[in-house]
């Protein structure tokens, strides 16, 4: 040691300056990384809970923010304030960025274009002051995290829903007793009345009057369930318990936004504006041309070559512009030209041969015989000859689909006699044999399609209580027999059900009010999509 202080040459002092400046670059360099680990998991937990922020939010559609630049992207806007909250916000000289994007960016990310996440990224460039000793440069830490947004449907277990806002929503009358292997809901003011107290409930009206189902939903704060005299499990002697009745709920009605489609226009009548001259004498089937859509045909009578009169319309056509009148029409054999009709618009009679996509005036099925509907839509424009619109009501009488399905929608009138333009067709089924299947339901017991089997338009009359005004009643009375596979829609109507009469198939119904006066029993309710009650469950959670 005497030896190091009486050195003159300096060698060691200079070593030991180096050394000191060295040690002391080191130390300080351990101490900043620390602090720069402290940083990164401070950054770390702020991307985290910033991309969960933004998942939540998200929806249809992708979108970017980055901190200091303007951004209206409402996740990326929940993703900085989140981030800024932890700590992290761009001051415009703390070097700090913050990005949020949906989907992710990031290569070789497995969620890497996934509309459903939602990427942050949070940077910074350190400041460095001891460690600066050593040379080092200052680094910049990063944090990343990838939010992922799930949404999963769940299945309803009802399958009448009535949404009045009626404490007599449903009303079970006398010995009535609906048998649905299915819940019942009723909205009220819960969903589609968004105004005024809920009172949306069941309403029993006779000792004997009963309902046995497997669940009861109301929108009201109480109900005449559960009840010993009243209700009951499906199937079961037992009474529904406390715990499968729900009051104060809403049920979304699952079909609200469906759309009622435009009917098409129709070839109602026609007159000989022009004779012509050269086709073959006979009764002739004429195809008019022009307009847009399917092409009506009309029959005639030709003689002398020349058409003399109107015999009938086999097929009205399907029209979204109609011909421009008088037409000119081909005959269906041999030559012939100059023949003009003057064509009138309106729904077409039935004459007990279905074809689909064409809009009737009523189909009234009332003798005998088989009646088959080939796979599409029906049109029911509000009645003539004693039907207001889908009619059943002969003993006799057999209706079936084809297995692909059909769908009626009952539209306003065009009808004859007591039935005019204000007239909106209804159900009045009281008889008869009917198999009846809507697209996705192959006749069978579950739905994979559209599944709507009734769609009456919304801008019907609407009923003010239960089957009031009782031109507002759509009726499934009588004994035959009837499957009904898939959706009777009447969101402002009653539905009134009346009779013994089993209605197997996938079967649902939907309307203002529902009246049970008889014993009817779904043996399968269900309804199509996820059913009513049914709906939409949204998880966020951290992938990466």
């Amino acid at each position: 040691m005497r030896r190091f202080f009486a050195c003159s040459s300096g060698g060691v002092a200079v070593s030991t300056a180096f050394l000191l400046t060295m040690l002391i670059g080191l130390t300080g360099l351990a101490a900043e990384a620390s602090l720069w680990f402290q940083t990164k998991r401070s950054m770390q937990g702020a991307a985290d809970a910033a991309a969960v922020s933004a998942a939540r939010a998200l929806t249809a559609g992708t979108g970017s923010c980055v901190s200091g630049s303007a951004c209206s992207w409402t996740p990326g806007l929940n993703g900085l304030s989140v981030a800024a909250e932890d700590g992290w916000k761009n001051s415009g000289t703390n070097g700090v960025q913050v990005t949020v994007v949906s989907p992710p960016t990031k290569s070789g990310s497995p969620f890497y274009g996934n509309a459903n996440a939602v990427e942050v990224w949070i940077t910074q460039t350190q400041t460095i002051m001891l460690g600066s000793a050593l040379n080092v440069s200052a680094p910049k830490i990063g944090a990343y995290a990838i939010a992922v947004s799930t949404t999963t449907q769940t299945e309803g277990a009802d399958c009448v829903l009535a949404l009045a806002n009626d404490p007599a929503a449903v009303t079970v009358t006398g010995v009535g007793d609906l048998s649905a292997n299915c819940g019942i809901a009723i909205d009220g003011g819960k969903d589609q009345n968004v105004s005024g107290t809920p009172q949306g409930g069941i309403s029993f009206n006779g000792s004997k009057a009963k309902v046995n189902i497997t669940n009861l939903v109301v929108a009201s704060i109480s109900t005449n369930c559960p009840s010993a005299s009243h209700c009951f499990l499906y199937n079961s002697s037992s009474v529904l318990p406390a715990s499968s009745v729900i009051t104060s709920t809403a049920t979304v009605d699952p079909y609200a936004s469906m759309v009622f489609p435009t009917p098409p226009l129709g070839v109602q009548s026609a007159t000989v504006s022009a004779q012509g001259s050269g086709y073959t004498n006979g009764t002739r089937t004429f195809t008019v041309t022009g307009g847009t859509g399917t092409a009506a045909k009309i029959t005639a009578t030709v003689s002398g070559g020349k058409v003399t009169a109107i015999t009938g319309i086999s097929d009205p056509g399907a029209y979204t512009a109609m011909p421009t009148s008088p037409a000119t029409a081909t005959p269906d054999t041999g030559g012939g030209s100059g023949a003009k009709f003057t064509l009138t618009e309106g729904c077409f009679t039935w004459a007990g041969t279905a074809i689909p996509g064409r809009k009737y005036c009523s189909i009234n099925l009332n003798g005998s015989g088989t009646t088959n509907f080939p796979a599409g839509s029906y049109y029911i424009a509000g009645g003539d000859g004693g039907c207001q619109g889908f009619c059943v009501s002969s003993a006799q009488a057999t209706v079936t689909s084809d297995n692909a399905g059909v769908t009626f929608y009952l539209t306003h009138g065009e009808g004859s006699g007591t039935y005019g333009t204000s007239s909106y067709a209804t159900i009045g089924v009281t008889s008869g044999t009917i198999t009846l299947c809507a697209p996705g339901t192959s006749c069978g017991t579950g739905c994979s399609g559209t599944c709507v089997l009734f769609f009456q338009d919304r801008a019907a009359p609407a009923s003010t209580s239960n089957g009031a005004p009782s031109s507002t009643n759509n009726t499934f009375a009588g004994n035959g027999q009837r499957t009904f596979s898939g959706l009777i829609y009447m969101p402002e109507q009653t539905i009134t059900m009346q009779g013994t009469s089993g209605i197997s198939g996938c079967t649902g119904l939907v309307a203002k009010y529902v009246s049970v006066g008889g014993t009817p029993s779904f043996t399968n309710g269900c309804l199509p999509g996820n059913g009513i009650g049914g709906g939409t469950i949204t998880t966020t959670s951290l992938s990466e």
